[in-house]
């Protein structure tokens, strides 16, 4: 069945009435109870927050996996791991920032149009943003410094490369290794090792000075040697004003609504007090205050003691408190508390925790949500010498104190084994991740049920030769509701890339990714296709040049939803750099993309996007970046009517500066201005979407004063 866009504008339009009828017809009637079902909007919100909060957890047990991994390569002083850990960390936190950067919106909209059920969708936000707060504090309290390091060291890379080269050549003399050609040098100058040379060196310096720092055990301290105070420190002004245009039915007609984003300062501290060689008291404050929506504080406090209590064995006794306070709606005030006493075993070849606690949340004026918690937790890492396994359980019983209906219980478990084949140097790391949740009393027309979720991952990498390899991925992740089955789905994806460099001036990259949606709503589901190539060349000692291109394709199922879903997307990218100083790289990028819909239900739109860069590093403590631009946008179609195509111009410009002062110390500036469109949840796709009836211009400004001690 195909239905041309030539065809005359009325038939397209009863085609989507039509469609329109079919939806409401679901999110209407589906549910098993009427009188008291939500609204179609608030719904698919609770739909999107639940598969946001899968996904938040699941990179979160991803992050944990690769800070062990992390700490492995650290000791190991393996640069290669350390590199490639610090950039899976970097791509996954933005992937989760993106994620969830429309949620908090999507609540507040979904909150005022339907009152009535505020609780429910209430506590299916506060689920995700939980989960998100969690993902968060992991990585600034665990593994922010890596990245934070890797980003500087790639923004100084030209001087940082030149700094190691000196060092190199005033090394001893007497070594009689080969000199390397022209090209080599080249390549080790511009490869990710060399990026991250000098900053992974001064990690694993800090790692022996830590272990050089340790006493004797025959050693007496002083009551102030004792104490060890380490934290760091922010004062920073942020500010994001979000200006959105309205376009009215009435006089004026138009008017502007701006969403401004602050941030203040941050704040975190941290002190061990040595009671005897066996004991440690533990005090940890980490404070936040920004403004999204509006004002926002926020303090996280543990209070913990540790005790030896065997060879390699521990028992501690911890106490995590949050305050959450919101100065104009001190309604929404509220803190959590979690009393958990943990044991660890640490050998050679496996670690091992277990853990327990009790945590409640309470509300400073309302009492609705107010619940309590019984959490426990074990864990089991294994490392032998080409593998290591990975076992978490961890589960939550669930009790409100005002509402009963919502009380329910959570059990996960979290596999995972990677495996180093000595032979071929080839790595197979396998995942899978399953969550079952119990709801005491269900209601599937509130969108409450029992229902059972695992994630399955297989990631496989083999290096064939130097100059060839290969990778594959599969992600499986399968959701069944106990009584509500028509909200259950089933997406699974699978991913190939080969990687071909013939000499140290080409290379070439060419990879395929299907993604197939299979929803228990057959209308909507549909598979994805996206195939892309990379070309790579260095056509002279300071002449670089990039090419991509892009191709994605959406096809949905033979129904009338299913089918508004197809589209083809072509993407193309071409860089040149050129690197006119030692300290300083120019570049000319340009990237076009054109996104056509089968059918008038959403806009076809393309742009194209030309913007010149410049990366100034005249000393390694020191990295400017220059960004600027023009965005041509164009979209036709809108509002199920064939329009030509409209365009506007979009500017674009980018500006950061970073200076250290010493290991510890450093100022950072960053300002950022674009002309763009808002972007709304659009329930059928899943995704973001245009909405071309609302321009929006963002304004970022940061800067900071960042102290490490």
């Amino acid at each position: 069945m195909n239905i041309s866009k030539n065809k005359n504008t009325e038939t397209v339009k009863i085609f989507f009435n039509l469609n329109l009828i079919a939806l409401s017809f679901f999110f209407l009637f589906c549910s098993p109870c009427q009188a008291q079902a939500l609204s179609p909007l608030s719904r698919a919100t609770i739909s999107a927050f639940g598969r946001q909060e899968t996904f938040l957890k699941r990179t979160l047990k991803e992050l944990k996996t690769l800070d062990e991994k992390l700490k492995t390569a650290l000791k190991e002083k393996d640069k290669k791991k350390i590199s490639d850990i610090v950039s899976k960390v970097e791509q996954k936190i933005q992937l989760a920032n993106s994620r969830y950067s429309n949620l908090e919106a999507l609540y507040t909209s979904s909150a005022e149009a339907d009152p009535i059920h505020q609780a429910e969708i209430f506590t299916a936000f506060s689920t995700a943003k939980s989960a998100y707060v969690e993902l968060q504090n992991f990585y600034y309290h665990e593994i922010k410094g890596k990245a934070e390091e890797e980003k500087i060291q790639k923004a100084s890379k030209k001087s940082l490369a030149n700094n190691r080269k000196e060092k190199e050549a005033s090394s001893e003399k007497h070594e009689t290794t080969p000199d390397k050609s022209e090209g080599d040098k080249q390549s080790e100058t511009d490869s990710y090792f060399a990026e991250l040379g000098t900053q992974i060196d001064r990690l694993l310096e800090k790692l022996e000075q830590e272990k050089t720092s340790l006493p004797a055990p025959n050693e007496k301290l002083t009551n102030l040697e004792k104490l060890r105070v380490t934290g760091d420190f922010s004062l920073l002004l942020a500010k994001n004003d979000e200006t959105e245009n309205i376009q009215g039915l009435i006089p004026p007609f138009k008017s502007e609504k701006t969403l401004k984003k602050n941030e203040f300062g941050k704040l975190k501290l941290s002190l061990e007090w040595d009671l005897n060689p066996e004991t440690i008291l533990i005090f940890k404050e980490d404070f936040q205050a920004r403004e999204k929506y509006e004002k926002t504080l926020e303090h996280f406090t543990t209070l913990a003691l540790q005790k030896k209590v065997g060879n390699n064995s521990y028992f501690v006794l911890s106490d995590d408190f949050q305050r959450t306070d919101y100065p104009s709606r001190s309604y929404k005030n509220f803190k959590n508390n979690l009393v958990k006493a943990t044991y660890i075993k640490e050998s050679s070849e496996s670690t091992y925790s277990a853990s327990a606690g009790i945590a409640n949340r309470r509300y400073d004026r309302t009492s609705i949500t107010d619940f309590d918690q019984l959490i426990f937790k074990a864990t089991k890492n294994t490392f032998k010498e080409n593998s290591s396994s990975h076992i978490e359980y961890s589960g939550d019983i669930t009790s409100y104190k005002n509402l009963k209906n919502l009380d329910h219980s959570q059990h996960n478990l979290y596999l995972e084994n990677t495996r180093t084949f000595a032979g071929n140097q080839a790595v197979l790391d396998i995942s899978n991740y399953a969550t079952a949740f119990i709801s005491d009393n269900p209601e599937p027309a509130l969108y409450r049920d029992s229902y059972f979720n695992n994630s399955f991952q297989l990631a496989y990498s083999l290096p064939i030769t130097e100059m060839f390899y290969c990778t594959f991925e599969g992600d499986s992740e399968n959701r069944r509701y106990k009584n509500d089955n028509i909200q259950g789905y089933h997406i699974w994806s699978l991913f190939g890339e080969v990687v071909y460099r013939p000499s140290a001036k080409h290379s070439f990259t060419v990879s395929s990714l299907y993604i197939c949606d299979e929803e228990n709503f057959e209308k909507l589901s549909h598979d994805k296709y996206e195939y892309s190539g990379i070309y790579e060349a260095r056509l002279s000692d300071k002449l670089y040049f990039t090419f991509e291109n892009i191709f994605r394709k959406r096809i949905g199922n033979m129904s009338l939803t299913g089918m508004v879903m197809d589209f083809g997307e072509d993407e193309y990218g071409a860089k040149f750099s050129y690197n006119i100083l030692e300290s300083l790289n120019i570049s000319l990028e340009d990237r076009f993309l054109c996104r056509e819909y089968t059918f008038l239900w959403y806009p076809d739109y393309k742009h194209n996007s030309l913007r010149i860069i410049a990366d100034y590093s005249p000393a390694p403590t020191i990295a400017v970046f220059l960004s600027a631009g023009v965005r041509d946008f164009s979209f036709k179609n809108y509002d199920n009517q064939p329009t030509p195509w409209a365009k506007k111009k979009q500017p674009i410009m980018e500006c950061t500066f970073n200076k250290r002062f010493s290991d510890d110390v450093s100022i950072n500036a960053h300002y950022s201005y674009e002309k763009t469109w808002k972007k709304n949840y659009d329930f059928i796709t899943k995704e973001l979407t245009w909405d071309f009836r609302s321009p929006v211009t963002n304004q970022d400004f940061l800067i900071s004063l960042d102290v490490n001690f």
